[in-house]
C-alpha cells in the first residue's frame, strides 16, 4: 500500500509538472506572438489643416521573424491601420543569425499597402555585407525609400510635412541636429533608430521622434517598466511608450522580434499607429 501511495504521488507530481511546463510554454509563445496594435496620436498646431488624421504605421525590430505564413499576421494588423504610410525604424535584419527573406517579403507586401519608408539599425550595421546588400537590393527593388541621413517633404493637397531619418544620432550630434531643423516645414517626424539619446530629440527641432531598439525592456513588471535595454542597462528610463518634453512627444516602438533573449515577458510584440491631429495654439501632445 505504501509503495502505491508513493507512485501516485510520483506520478501525480509528473503531471503537475508537465502541466506547469505546457501552461509556461504556451504563455511564452502567447507573449511572443499576439501582435498588439497601439494607438497614438500627435497633437500639435503645426500639423497643417491637409494632414489632420494623417496615418503613420510604426514597425520596428522585426529580427528576421515570421509572424504567421508569408508575414500574413503583420500584413494583416498593418493593413487593418489604413496607413497613409509605413515607417521601418531598424533592425528589421537579425545580425547575430543573418536570413535576408523575413525581412525582404515583408517589404515586398508592405509596399502595396503604402509607401514605406526605412531607417537602418544596429543589426543592419553589424551583419555581413552580403546579407545587407542581399536584403537592400530587394528592398530598392520594391520601392522601399531609404532615409538614411536624409530629409523627405511628404505632400497632401497644397501642403507638406518634412519626414527625415537618421542612420544614428550619436555618429555626429552637430550634423544631424543640423539636419533636422534645415527642415523647410514646421511639422517634422524625426526616424532614428536607437532613443539612448531621448533628450536630444526632445530639445530638437522633431515635432514627433519615432525609435525603437529597447524591444520594450524585454521583461515587463508592473508599475516597474522594462528591466534591460541596449545601452541603457537595467531599469532603463526610455524602455518604451510615449514621452513628452517641451511640445515635443518621442515613441519607443517595443518591436515585432526578439535577440539575443529568445523570448519576453510582460511586453508581447507590437506595431505602433500614430495620428497627427492638428490642434489650434498650445503644444506637441
Amino acid at each position: 500500500m505504501e509503495e502505491q501511495s508513493k507512485k501516485k504521488r510520483r506520478k501525480k507530481r509528473l503531471v503537475i509538472g508537465v502541466a506547469a511546463v505546457l501552461l509556461l510554454s504556451g504563455y511564452l509563445y502567447w507573449q511572443d506572438n499576439d501582435l498588439m496594435q497601439t494607438e497614438y496620436t500627435c497633437n500639435s498646431p503645426d500639423v497643417p489643416a491637409e494632414f489632420d488624421g494623417y496615418r503613420i504605421v510604426q514597425v520596428s525590430d522585426l529580427h528576421n521573424k515570421w509572424c504567421g505564413k508569408d508575414q500574413k499576421r503583420l500584413i494583416e494588423a498593418i493593413r487593418e491601420e489604413q496607413p497613409d504610410i509605413i515607417v521601418l525604424t531598424g533592425d528589421i535584419m537579425d545580425g547575430n543569425h543573418p536570413k535576408v527573406e523575413p525581412a525582404a517579403r515583408f517589404c515586398e507586401l508592405a509596399v502595396k499597402i503604402a509607401p514605406v519608408y526605412f531607417v537602418p539599425g544596429n543589426h543592419e550595421a553589424m551583419v555581413k555585407t552580403e546579407y545587407r546588400r542581399a536584403l537592400y537590393d530587394r528592398m530598392h527593388a520594391c520601392g522601399v525609400i531609404f532615409m538614411i541621413d536624409r530629409n523627405v517633404e511628404l505632400s497632401r493637397e497644397e501642403a507638406a510635412i518634412t519626414l527625415t531619418g537618421l542612420e544614428s544620432i550619436r555618429k555626429a550630434d552637430y550634423f544631424a541636429l543640423k539636419q533636422i531643423s534645415d527642415a523647410q516645414t514646421d511639422f517634422v517626424v524625426l526616424l532614428e533608430h536607437n532613443p539612448t539619446d531621448a533628450k536630444a530629440f526632445l530639445q530638437s527641432d522633431a515635432d514627433l521622434t519615432l525609435t525603437g531598439h529597447t524591444h520594450g525592456g524585454q521583461f515587463r513588471l508592473p508599475l516597474i517598466g522594462g528591466l534591460y535595454a541596449p545601452d541603457q542597462g537595467i531599469l532603463p528610463e526610455y524602455d518604451g511608450g510615449a514621452f513628452y518634453d517641451a511640445g515635443h512627444m518621442l515613441i519607443i516602438n517595443r518591436g515585432v522580434g526578439n535577440s539575443g533573449f529568445p523570448f519576453r515577458v510582460g511586453n508581447r510584440p507590437e506595431i505602433v499607429t500614430v495620428t497627427l491631429h492638428r490642434t489650434e495654439g498650445g503644444e506637441t501632445t
